[in-house]
């Protein structure tokens, strides 16, 4: 005798006959047993299924929120608003308020301001990693349960499964004891009882055969369903292994890489600057150096040029020379021009001399002259009364 290690369910001896059976076998005497054949196992099962599905699709997962995952993709934008706030100039007051209140250690004031620089922006950057940790650590865990549920699910169908596939390999035995009954029936008399019973019998046998046909594709999605769950245990391992590696090293990547990132703008400002520095000492050095050979050739020039030139000496002797002559020239003209003009003042005088001397002999001799003389001598007397000219 030799009992099914696999299911304990079916006891077989050694030519393979069933002689125990822990379960209720088909009665082809009994209609109601071949509809209902197997339905007990199909209902535990489907009573896993439906129980299990409900807590498939419970989660209190968290999400990664596509804020965060923009928000560490835009470090770069975050340290050039810090460069913009640093190079920004404020007013004295407004500076020394702020000094004020720094020195008071007014916390939130010193956080604020603080965030604004390279330090703070890098801060936050790692505070969203860390949001996204704490996201993925939330999955992980929920991966965990999922694979911890299908294996439940998987451990909890498997023995109905078996159970089912051992009924429907017995109940086919059952079957074909049933159809050999039949064959017996057929090697009788053909009576119209017999007919009837062969008749009745064989539409058993095709009912229980439908029923056995049926249960054999439900035993085949019970099992793709074990291999469904089994598949999404692979996925989810697969899941949980990326989890890890970002819990484990992909976190501490991205902040080093944030720090890279932190030190390649600060060497970058410094090359800047340094670059800078270069062009404007090399400016300087050049406007000097021009400034030098400016200087050089003024001085060469004041050297050479400098002082009372020949030019203007040459100038001034050309003036004076001309000057000298316009004396020179002008006391002659001068000398001749007294000279002409004395000789005609001599003509004049002359002229002049005799006209006085012929008036007065003319006078003289006028017969209105001793008329005048008496005239005059008796207006003397009296004041003479004169017209004005031009009117009263």
């Amino acid at each position: 005798m030799e009992e099914n290690k696999e299911t304990n369910l079916t006891v077989y001896n050694e030519k393979g006959e069933i002689i125990n059976c822990n379960f209720e076998r088909v009665d082809f005497s009994n209609p109601p047993t071949l509809l209902n054949y197997c339905n007990d196992v199909k209902d535990s099962v489907t009573g896993v299924l439906e129980k299990t599905a409900e807590l498939s699709v419970e989660t209190n997962e968290l999400s990664i929120k596509q804020d965060l995952l923009n928000k560490i993709q835009t470090l770069d934008k975050s340290l050039d608003e810090s460069e913009e706030l640093k190079n920004k100039k404020q007013l004295p007051v407004v500076k020394n308020v702020k000094n004020f209140l720094s020195k008071m250690g007014i916390e939130k004031f010193k956080e604020d301001e603080e965030s604004k620089t390279y330090k703070g922006r890098f801060k936050e950057y790692c505070q969203y990693i860390e949001e996204i940790s704490t996201a993925v650590e939330s999955q992980k865990q929920g991966s965990i349960n999922n694979y911890n549920l299908r294996q439940a699910i998987i451990e909890e169908m498997i023995p109905y499964i078996k159970q089912l596939e051992e009924m429907i390999k017995v109940g086919y035995i059952d079957k074909e004891t049933f159809d050999r009954q039949i064959e017996e029936l057929k090697k009788l008399e053909q009576t119209i009882d017999v007919q009837h019973e062969i008749q009745f019998k064989e539409q058993l046998s095709q009912t229980f055969n439908n029923k056995l046909t049926s249960l054999n594709n439900v035993l085949t999605l019970y099992k793709e369903q074990v291999q469904s769950y089994r598949m999404q245990q692979a996925t989810e391992m697969e899941i949980v292994m990326q989890q890890e590696s970002w819990l484990s090293d992909g976190e501490k990547i991205l902040k080093a890489q944030g720090s890279v990132k932190i030190f390649n703008r600060d060497q970058k400002n410094k090359l800047g600057e340094l670059v800078a520095l270069n062009t404007a000492a090399n400016k300087a050095i050049q406007e000097n150096a021009h400034d030098l050979a400016e200087n050089a050739t003024s001085a060469i020039d004041l050297s050479l040029n400098g002082g009372i030139t020949l030019e203007t000496v040459q100038v001034v002797e050309s003036c004076l020379r001309k000057g000298a002559e316009v004396f020179k020239n002008g006391r002659a003209q001068k000398q001749a021009l007294n000279d002409k003009q004395r000789v005609e003042y001599e003509k004049l005088s002359q002229a002049l001399d005799s006209y006085n001397q012929e008036w007065q002999q003319v006078l003289s001799e006028s017969q209105f002259a001793d008329v005048i003389s008496k005239d005059s001598h008796t207006k003397s007397l009296k004041p003479i009364k004169r017209n004005r000219l031009g009117g009263k």
